[in-house]
């Protein structure tokens, strides 16, 4: 379910088509890094096994031996639902199969604006807000991205640049994906794209 974007090795995309329980197509997604849960693909998305925040990163070794870049960004499409449909969205520089720092763009349905956080994995999950919550109109359906070029984080919505935040705190690690699910609600996720910074000259892109 994995492939390449206009021949460069550096893009890729994977649209959870294969039902499966945890996340791993093959061994090229490492789901429920560190303290976070794991997700499952479903229904051709991605969300949450149970309760909580779970998430997935790219293995190191994907794409038969691909390396993501530290300059990288990740992008899905975000959804709720149910009646409390919660939060999820991209995540960049997660550090490791067993370490899930990363930043994060989170698309908390039930409050307004978009906040971007750091997470440290200390074994439990603590989020530092980065600056301000984004104003914006999200809405379920809505194409995300988050960008993270050196120390300078960009939030992407539909292709629009929203705005930037600065943090030098993780500088390796690889793209990924969140999710947090509710008793009567799940946030869920589709169309995963994610590459060098570089490849994609830094910029928006959509399907």
């Amino acid at each position: 379910d994995r492939t390449y974007q206009n021949n460069e090795v550096s893009i890729y995309t994977y649209n959870f088509t294969t039902a499966e329980n945890p996340i791993s197509d093959g061994g090229a997604f490492v789901s429920g890094p560190g303290a976070w849960n794991t997700m499952q693909a479903t229904g051709g998305r991605g969300q949450d096994v149970g309760t909580g925040f779970a998430s997935t990163r790219l293995d190191d070794t994907a794409g038969g031996g691909l390396t993501i870049g530290s300059n990288q960004y990740s992008q899905v499409n975000v959804f709720a639902t149910g009646t409390n449909g919660r939060e999820c969205g991209p995540t960049t520089r997660m550090a490791s199969p067993t370490d899930g720092d990363c930043y994060l763009m989170d698309m908390d349905f039930n409050t307004p604006g978009t906040q971007m956080y750091r997470c440290d994995d200390t074994g439990s999950l603590a989020f530092t807000a980065l600056g301000a919550a984004f104003a914006d109109d999200k809405v379920s359906g809505d194409l995300v991205r988050l960008s993270s070029d050196a120390s300078v984080h960009t939030y992407f919505l539909n292709g629009v640049s929203i705005g930037t935040r600065s943090d030098s705190t993780y500088t390796g690690g690889q793209p990924g994906f969140f999710s947090q699910a509710e008793t009567d609600g799940n946030a869920e996720v589709d169309n995963f794209e994610w590459g060098d910074v570089a490849a994609d000259g830094g910029g928006p892109r959509t399907f």
